[in-house]
């Protein structure tokens, strides 16, 4: 069980006893209180501790008798001990919901272009030519701005799967938006449903549209909504589900299931492979490359990617611990660019894989990171890391 799951289950059952303690607490004042009043005790002690929302509490307070002893001066200290444990404990109650919503993992995981918004013409040249007539389609069809006091923001979305896992792009049409630097994508913490949350910035309008163009793609199941937030305004999503990829991001396959000799197979136009010095520091571990090499070769290419997605995936929290306190002397880099950016050392069409030997198991760890797609960790057998040694000794 993960650390977050265990938290959840421990702040679970912390509410659990908060709220057991305080139904005890009312029901044995009432149970006392209603003997001193000649009434049922037993009854009402139960009615008091049990009713939902405290309603049994209320009816006995609004119908209970007169005391019989004559002595009561008229003090309520028990019961205003009451009172204060029951506005103490949902003020605690309230704190540990807090910190369960914040903690909680929906298992969605965002990948998106930056911040990049763009006008229908702009997207239009980073797309092929059939993709562009559909979405300018759909595009030119959407609500102006002045129809509706918050227009709605339009959503394609593209249902694909990797390594068994959903996965859905989508492309937003944001009103308002304009070219706005800074727009985000982020999981909303929600404890009942996973959400997905866009927020941009308030600008005046393009010259071409009303609405600007925004990819994003969520890993790890299917969001139950999508909130969007333009300025200070809240706009309904209306998405529609496509046959076909409308973001700019593009799908990479799983590997581990093509086909080879498929010539349309989409394949890194560059993959490279570095050789790593590792040294343990306070902070994980430092690399230095000690050499690298491209390769060329379609099919060798491939077989690497094959092994990569054929790997068994491990847990994320494990594999971080197990890189933490590991000691291992080598390690080796894998890059893969879709797509060449000259000039740039770290770019959104790229992904970098670490692969390294745990000492203790004698597995090769794979670790996804810089990734332009998304955070996995895996494992696979030794005769990874010899292949890999082996493209230094040509």
């Amino acid at each position: 069980m993960s650390s977050i799951a265990v938290r959840s289950v421990l702040i679970l059952a912390a509410m659990a006893v908060l709220l057991a303690i305080a139904s005890l607490i009312v029901g044995l004042f009432v149970y006392r209180d209603a003997k001193k009043r000649g009434m049922p005790a037993l009854r009402w002690a139960l009615i008091a501790a049990f009713f939902p929302a405290l309603m049994g509490f209320i009816i006995y307070l609004l119908t209970r008798l007169p005391r019989k002893d004559l002595s009561y001066t008229g003090r309520e200290t028990g019961l205003y001990a009451v009172f204060a444990t029951l506005i103490i404990i949902p003020c605690i109650l309230l704190f540990l919901s807090d910190s369960l919503i914040r903690q909680r993992d929906s298992g969605l995981r965002i990948r998106q272009r930056g911040n990049e918004a763009l006008t229908i013409n702009e997207y239009c040249e980073r797309v092929d030519v059939q993709t562009a007539e559909k979405v300018r389609a759909w595009f030119e069809n959407l609500p102006t701005v002045n129809d509706m006091p918050f227009p709605p923001s339009g959503m394609l979305r593209y249902d694909s799967e990797y390594r068994g896992e959903p996965r859905q792009y989508y492309l937003a049409a944001l009103p308002y938006s304009g070219r706005s630097p800074l727009v985000s994508v982020d999981v909303d913490t929600e404890l009942f449903a996973s959400c997905i949350k866009i927020e941009a910035i308030h600008t005046e309008f393009q010259n071409d549209s009303e609405y600007t163009l925004f990819s994003f793609s969520v890993a790890g199941g299917t969001p139950d909504k999508i909130k969007v937030k333009v300025g200070l305004d809240d706009h309904p999503s209306e998405i529609t589900v496509v046959d076909y990829n409308p973001t700019t991001l593009y799908i990479v396959p799983d590997y581990s299931k093509a086909d080879p000799n498929d010539e349309t197979l989409f394949l890194p136009e560059r993959l490279s492979v570095s050789n790593c010095e590792v040294k343990k520091t306070s902070g994980g571990h430092q690399f230095s490359p000690v050499g690298s090499v491209v390769i060329e070769d379609r099919s060798k290419v491939f077989e690497i990617l094959k092994t990569i997605d054929s790997a068994e995936t491990i847990d994320t929290w494990s594999a971080i611990d197990s890189s933490n306190e590991q000691d291992y002397n080598e390690a080796f880099i894998i890059t893969a660019e879709y797509r060449i950016r000259p000039g740039f050392v770290m770019h959104e069409d790229m992904v970098s894989f670490c692969v390294r030997l745990d000492t203790e198991t004698g597995e090769c760890i794979i670790d996804e990171r810089f990734a332009a797609r998304f955070d996995h960790y895996s494992k696979t057998s030794v005769a990874f890391m010899d292949r890999l040694r082996a493209l230094f000794d040509d």
